[in-house]
């Protein structure tokens, strides 16, 4: 039984260790995100990213710290079933004036596209919480066992 608890918590632990790393990865390319500037659309285009999966992709240039920047972002949200439905969205893009999020230490880091990581943080305080749980179920099950 031992050896089963202490499986599953190497597992666990792997997990929580992995998704943690990712919601941090994620934060740290949030918070980098710190300036914005105007944007000058270039163009959009449509990519598909998977098999009924569309996404709106953008290039830009914009300026910071006085040198003049290009960058392109993928808009991963919202995303299109077809590409007929992607096409009408562009259509309304197109009249928007867009700005772009970038880096003040590394400024040709940049998107137009700033989102806070909501699903990698809860998914790794989760995973922390199943790790945390596992914990105190082995000391209550020793305690039990002994009495």
């Amino acid at each position: 039984m031992l050896k089963f608890w202490l499986v599953l918590v190497i597992i666990v632990s792997c997990i929580s260790l992995w998704l943690f790393g990712r919601a941090s990865y994620d934060l740290c390319r949030y918070a980098m995100l710190n300036r914005t500037a105007i944007a000058h659309v270039e163009g959009f285009s449509i990519e598909q990213t998977g098999s009924s999966r569309f996404v709106i992709k953008a290039e830009y240039s914009y300026e910071a710290s006085g040198a003049k920047l290009k960058g392109e972002t993928l808009f991963l949200n919202p995303y299109y079933l077809n590409r007929p439905t992607a096409e009408r969205a562009l259509k309304n893009w197109e009249k928007k004036q867009w700005q772009v999020f970038y880096s003040s230490w590394r400024p040709s880091f940049s998107s137009m596209q700033r989102m806070f990581p909501f699903k990698s943080c809860i998914h790794a305080v989760l995973a922390l919480g199943v790790l945390v749980y596992f914990f105190f179920l082995r000391r209550y099950l020793l305690r039990l066992a002994e009495s």
